[in-house]
């Protein structure tokens, strides 16, 4: 990356805007076969940056049933033809070794099966809320990786009391523990049969720190799943524990601004060689694939050059147009003028020329090769972008033609949140009513009231910590932060 491509990377955390993320595979695929089911992005830096996930797993197909997922697949969105089937950000250099490699990994199977609930503060009188895809208060054979507590050490108080020994809702020290038997059995790696029974915790009023490596905890939910319950609820798993796939291919991409040194490449090489070893780590704190999953799941990010494109002959086509308004606007005032855009990728494609037409459906308008759209009459047009390559890819945009462009039609405008990067205020350029703010672990923030006047909403933050938030009206969601 350049300077400044890896500085936005870091301080925008640009691996959760979907387009620059999808670009950046769709670049990754113009240089490797379709080879890989998981893709691994390393930041080349010592410490987390501000406002970033340790780590964060995003799903791009999914075929298995019984996990409590539908099958998808949007892997052409990142280049690849259906192998590709999620990709993983770590946020610093020795994240692949120590965790949460694992966790991440986890996380392209579970947890969608279980309702689960959660806590992050110790005390009387709380509120667990809903902690959907971790076990939050979740037992297993051993404590997870997506959290959750031993359930051989839970002892039954009486009075919806309970105490276990100490545990992680969201996760349980990185890499230094295995896959229990319900991560394993999501993953393909067992069958339901071997899965121990467990309990799942809801409707948390309390939670103590007893001093001693144990928590007493309140609750008025419990429910136990066995093997037979876990079919009724989710169906069998298909494929099962005997057709499943147990070996992945993997590809590491570290990403940084200057080249890796000598001891660097060293310190990447034995991350990727012990994580992926056939046999036990070098450290015995530490789990890597085979060892978490007992000794059954292979990961392999060997071989490259095998997986290496010879581009040199070759003409880069285009597998995409995205078109838009200027400032994104889906709405144009009749009589007036509207500039579209189009983004062709890949970016280094041989040939990036488009035509602009436009199809009259309830409206009509006019468009010029350079895609200044004039609006005609009112009703809706669809925009076209038609790639110049002989590829047969284009993008398509619907416009509204109206009279005006009123406050509630917000969605189809730019809605602007100023500044951002904000301190303990936001601004918003329209009146709107119904807003949440969330937190990265959908967690909903109440900390903070609003002042509208007639085309503008501010919010006011009390004691809000910084981070990266998301608010959310309706259908529209955009990221913030706050420093």
């Amino acid at each position: 990356m350049t300077e400044t491509e890896y500085e936005s990377w870091k301080t925008n955390y640009d691996y959760s805007d979907q387009t620059t993320r999808e670009a950046l595979f769709q670049d990754i695929y113009l240089k490797f076969e379709d080879d890989f089911d998981f893709i691994f992005l390393i930041l080349k830096e010592a410490t987390l940056p501000a406002n970033m996930p340790t780590g964060e797993l995003i799903q791009v197909s999914n075929s298995v049933q019984g996990i409590g997922l539908n099958d998808y697949d949007y892997s052409s969105d990142y280049g690849s033809n259906g192998k590709l089937q999620s990709v993983i950000h770590l946020g610093r250099f020795n994240y692949m070794r120590l965790g949460p490699s694992l966790h991440e990994l986890m996380h392209n199977w579970g947890n969608f099966a279980i309702t689960t609930h959660a806590l992050f503060e110790f005390g009387t009188n709380l509120n667990s809320f809903d902690f959907v895809p971790h076990w939050g208060f979740t037992g297993g054979s051993t404590k997870g990786q997506l959290g959750g507590f031993d359930q051989n050490t839970l002892v039954e108080n009486g009075s919806n009391s309970y105490t276990v020994a100490s545990f992680g809702s969201f996760a349980n020290g990185g890499n230094s523990v295995p896959y229990n038997e319900m991560e394993l059995y999501l993953m393909g790696m067992i069958p339901v049969s071997q899965v121990s029974d467990f309990d799942v915790f809801k409707s948390i009023t309390s939670q103590i720190d007893n001093g001693n490596d144990t928590y007493t905890f309140t609750a008025n939910q419990r429910e136990t799943y066995t093997p037979t319950s876990l079919i009724n609820l989710l169906g069998e798993r298909v494929p099962s524990s005997t057709t499943a796939q147990k070996d992945f291919k993997a590809l590491a991409i570290v990403l940084t601004d200057s080249p890796l040194t000598e001891s660097e490449w060293d310190q990447i090489d034995n991350d990727i060689v012990q994580f992926s070893k056939i046999g036990p780590d070098d450290q015995a704190s530490i789990h890597n694939f085979w060892e978490a999953t007992n000794q059954i799941g292979t990961i392999d990010f060997g071989n490259l050059s095998q997986s290496v494109i010879d581009t040199s002959q070759q003409d880069i086509l285009v597998n995409s147009i995205e078109v838009q308004g200027q400032n994104n606007m889906s709405a144009v005032i009749i009589n007036e003028d509207l500039q579209m855009t189009a983004t062709v990728l890949p970016a280094n494609a041989t040939n990036t020329g488009i035509t602009w037409s436009v199809v009259n459906e309830t409206g009509m308008a006019t468009i010029s090769n350079t895609g200044l759209l004039t609006a005609n009459s009112l009703g809706d047009v669809t925009i076209k972008a038609s790639a110049q390559d002989g590829s047969g890819i284009f993008g398509e945009k619907s416009i509204t033609i109206a009279e005006t462009i009123d406050v509630k039609d917000f969605k189809k405008v730019a809605l602007k949140i100023y500044p951002n990067p904000a301190k303990d205020q936001i601004h918003i350029n329209a009146k709107i009513d119904n807003i949440k703010i969330f937190d990265v672990l959908g967690k909903n923030i109440e900390n903070y009231y609003t002042e509208q006047s007639d085309n503008k909403t501010n919010i006011y933050f009390e004691s809000i910590k910084p981070g990266i938030y998301f608010i959310k009206h309706e259908s529209n969601t955009q990221k913030i932060i706050i420093e």
